[in-house]
């Protein structure tokens, strides 16, 4: 069998990894109290950025909502306005899609933008700081530690019960990869569709 790392390539090239992800900090940071808005008209609104992700619900007529977001391509980020004890930064909100009839109290460019995430990827949450693994060893050596809030794509998982996760990391200017156990992580999406790689320490 094929070593991880060569497993990990072969993927890339078959399009069953993407390096599509986030920054391994979420970018919803400071404070931003939100902008009022209300709907012009029937407004679908989805689980997250993308039409090809579920959909949340739907916005009547004259029903309001809290914007707190936005992405580059024009999807607006509202707050639900329910208890999500897991979900954490962007991956706690939901999306108008660009050109909805929705009304803003403020300018739509005074949003904060962040990150999109993508509509189908599996992501690994933090709530405590959570050290990466080079190797999907405890043993391993330290890559790094996310901090409290962070968010990265799980990219592929092994059924010992690790997962690689991988992110751009703007402090490296690069994009980078590293394991982490699944025991005492959150996950958004489902982890059904992450391609299991096979475990050569195994």
């Amino acid at each position: 069998m094929m070593p991880l790392s060569v497993q990990i390539a072969a993927a890339l090239a078959q399009g069953l990894l993407s390096l599509s992800a986030p920054l391994l900090s979420s970018s919803l940071q400071g404070q931003f109290d939100g902008m009022p808005a209300t709907a012009l008209g029937e407004t679908r609104v989805y689980m997250r950025p993308g039409e090809e992700s579920d959909p949340f619900g739907l916005l009547s007529p004259g029903e309001s909502v809290l914007l707190v977001a936005a992405t580059h391509d024009g999807w607006l980020g509202l707050d639900p306005g329910v208890a999500q004890a897991d979900n954490v930064g962007e991956l706690r909100l939901r999306w108008i899609p660009p050109g909805s009839p929705v009304e803003a109290s403020g300018s739509l460019d005074d949003l904060p933008f962040v990150w999109a995430p993508s509509p189908r990827a599996t992501y690994c949450m933090c709530h405590d700081s959570l050290r990466l693994y080079e190797m999907p060893e405890s043993s391993a050596v330290v890559f790094c530690t996310l901090s409290p809030g962070a968010i990265a794509r799980v990219l592929g998982r092994i059924e010992r019960g690790w997962l690689l996760l991988g992110g751009g990391d703007a402090n490296r200017g690069s994009f980078v990869q590293a394991w982490t156990p699944l025991a005492g992580v959150s996950i958004n999406g489902l982890l059904d569709t992450v391609p299991v790689l096979y475990d050569w320490n195994n």
